[in-house]
């Protein structure tokens, strides 16, 4: 008997008693019908649309922040702060620690699988 695996979206040949005694009744898996195969082909499509939207959307926005030079003024520069001037999430900035001294840095941030780097400058 063919079913649709809930779990993982995977089409399972199994045997008739182990689909209708253990899959169906916890709700694990869903008889395989024509209509439902082309759901889940349907389904599968459009999240790799999604997914290479996403990814394209990252690297655009890593190029256009690629190279950026952002100056404070004699604070400590944190990650919000960093984001908060980008106007991205925090969770993208990858600074190890919070900057105090006076000088330039590099901080490299993240989009997924793209990466870019920018020039912190903070002075007196």
């Amino acid at each position: 008997m063919k079913v649709i695996l809930k779990a993982t979206g995977e089409v399972k040949n199994v045997s008739l008693g182990h689909a209708v005694n253990y899959l169906l009744p916890r709700g694990l898996a869903v008889t395989a019908t024509a209509k439902r195969i082309a759901e889940l082909k349907k389904a599968v499509e459009t999240a790799q649309e999604k997914q290479a939207e996403s990814i394209d959307a990252d690297r655009q926005q890593a190029e256009r922040l690629d190279g950026k030079v952002i100056e404070f003024k004699g604070e400590t520069v944190t990650k919000k702060k960093i984001a908060a001037s980008l106007k991205i999430a925090k969770t993208n900035v990858l600074l190890p620690k919070p900057v105090r001294k006076i000088g330039e840095y590099e901080v490299e941030l993240k989009f997924g699988l793209s990466q870019a780097k920018v020039k912190i400058k903070v002075v007196a």
